[in-house]
């Protein structure tokens, strides 16, 4: 019969085998630290996600223009093929042949009602041209301004910011008052038919007065209409 160990020699091994074994993962740890060092930063982390693989990284945020691209795309503008330009969220239009429609209020005016001989041309900006025509009807003379649209929004939103200005100042004996309008599909643009100043600017004022300067009590006149026509603007919160 085989002799039986001594319990404390069975505890004297076992504690030695733990000990080689915790030598040996300390090795294995060194060698892996030392191999972690020189890897690259990608290699790093999928080296970490491997000692720990129920740590998983954040997902990333969601880009803002994915988020964007995937909302439905709103239209604003529209066009008929009669040359009808449609401000889809208010329901104001500018049409050849029904006008200019703002606010629910339609302003009735036929191309063909308005004449405009060439070269009388009042003044050009970034705005437009502004010409002076006749309203045949009435054989008025009128100044009638011509706003390049095309297909371009930002110019679209303009001309309705311009054409809704003027609707809000009608009835202001200060301001110009405005008649009516209507598209012009064959040039692109808008025209839109206004009071005719027919004393001209204070330049011409002072051309006609040859050199001398205005008088007091018509100068002071002209800048109390100039702030009445402000206030009116002012009290509509609208921008000249």
């Amino acid at each position: 019969r085989s002799r039986t160990a001594p319990l404390d020699e069975v505890g004297s091994e076992t504690h030695q085998a733990d000990k080689n074994v915790a030598k040996q993962k300390s090795q294995e740890d060194t060698v892996a630290s030392s191999r972690d060092t020189q890897q690259s930063p990608v290699g790093k982390v999928f080296a970490s996600r491997r000692k720990n693989p129920l740590h998983r990284a954040r997902s990333a945020p969601l880009s803002l223009d994915t988020v964007e691209s995937t909302l439905p795309v709103t239209k604003i503008w529209s066009e008929s093929a009669f040359g009808t330009i449609l401000h889809e969220p208010t329901g104001n239009f500018v049409s050849p042949a029904r006008g200019i429609q703002v606010d629910g209020v339609e302003y009735r005016l036929s191309p063909e009602d308005i004449d405009m001989p060439k070269g009388n041309v009042l003044g050009s900006g970034s705005g437009g041209v502004v010409q002076i025509g006749w309203h045949k009807p009435s054989r008025s003379r009128v100044a009638v301004k011509t706003i390049k649209v095309g297909s371009d929004d930002q110019q679209r939103e303009q001309m309705l910011k311009e054409v809704t200005g003027l609707v809000h100042a009608a009835g202001c004996p200060y301001l110009v008052q405005w008649y009516a309008g209507f598209a012009d599909p064959s040039s692109d643009a808008v025209k839109v038919v206004i009071e005719f100043m027919d004393r001209g600017s204070f330049a011409d004022l002072r051309q006609r007065l040859r050199g001398h300067g205005l008088p007091p009590d018509h100068s002071a006149c002209a800048a109390a209409q100039i702030v009445r026509g402000l206030h009116h603007l002012q009290m509509r919160t609208l921008l000249h």
